[in-house]
């Protein structure tokens, strides 16, 4: 079986396809039904801008002498990828993945709802209850998101191997975790704040700020991800005099950003840009950072 995660893999349901023309002697429709038996598409993406769209001009470059041996003409090929409602110019992966594979599922019941109001176009006969396209709850790797006190703590109490203890735990043993894992990770910012700035020459008051920013005692928010349009970077700078009163409040909030935009996408570089002027209003400095360079 072929995991398709996200359409930016569907092309290889093509290979396939081809290996099964060329080598079985398959005409492009058996061969398409006998591929897709082997591929689950999984779609992460919940809106329309986290597909790629390509231009028939870009295909033809690259396919134009593949098509023959899929047992399609080029234009053959654009059909597989178009959208029956979308732009007969653009060659969708999502279209593809969902024409050539026999499982298709989002990562929450509540996505795959989503994606079936979303795919609902693509099989047009099809109420909307019944569109091919299931769920399976996203997870995570555990061990790469526990932290080795909280691992620890949570192993102490049998946590680990049974979800359900986890009443059994002490409050103020889990405060005292999460309390030490904040005070480390603002411990961890100011460092890497105020290595940046004396990476680029900051003034002298720049750097102050940094060994000075966050509070290791104060409800802290986290956004790490890749800055793209559609994850909202900036939701929270929608209504910025809320966020001011939030931060600034009885009881203080305070938010550490973090993440890249892909090297092309210049609306993703806006996003960050907005962020880090906004951090950098003297009614929020220290409260709200951007810690650049994100990685593992």
């Amino acid at each position: 079986v072929c995991h398709l995660n996200e359409g930016h893999s569907a092309f290889l349901a093509l290979e396939r396809i081809r290996q099964l023309v060329e080598e079985r002697g398959m005409t492009f429709e058996v061969a398409a039904n006998a591929a897709a038996a082997g591929h689950l598409f999984t779609t992460h993406t919940p809106v329309p801008a986290g597909f790629d769209l390509f231009p028939t001009d870009l295909m033809h470059r690259y396919f134009a002498d593949y098509a023959p041996r899929l047992g399609l003409g080029f234009d053959g090929l654009m059909e597989r990828g178009r959208h029956p409602q979308g732009d007969p110019d653009r060659f969708n992966m999502a279209v593809l993945a969902f024409r050539h594979a026999r499982y298709i599922n989002g990562v929450s019941r509540l996505h795959g709802e989503v994606s079936r109001k979303m795919a609902q176009t693509v099989w047009a006969q099809f109420p909307e209850d019944e569109v091919p396209v299931g769920h399976v709850t996203n997870g995570i790797h555990t061990p790469s998101f526990l932290s080795a006190e909280m691992t620890e703590l949570l192993s102490r109490h049998g946590v680990l191997d049974d979800w359900s203890r986890v009443e059994t735990v002490p409050d103020a043993d889990l405060w005292a975790v999460r309390a030490t894992r904040r005070r480390k990770l603002v411990e961890w910012a100011r460092r890497h704040l105020e290595s940046r700035r004396r990476s680029r020459g900051a003034a002298a008051w720049e750097i102050d700020d940094a060994r000075r920013c966050l509070d290791p005692d104060v409800l802290t928010i986290g956004f790490a991800r890749r800055f793209a349009t559609y994850k909202r970077g900036d939701l929270l700078l929608r209504d910025v005099e809320r966020v001011k009163r939030l931060i600034g409040g009885d009881r203080p909030v305070q938010f550490v950003f973090a993440g890249k935009a892909h090297p092309r996408d210049d609306a993703g570089k806006q996003l960050i840009q907005h962020v880090v002027r906004f951090a950098a209003d003297p009614a929020v400095r220290g409260k709200i950072v951007f810690l650049d360079d994100y990685d593992m």
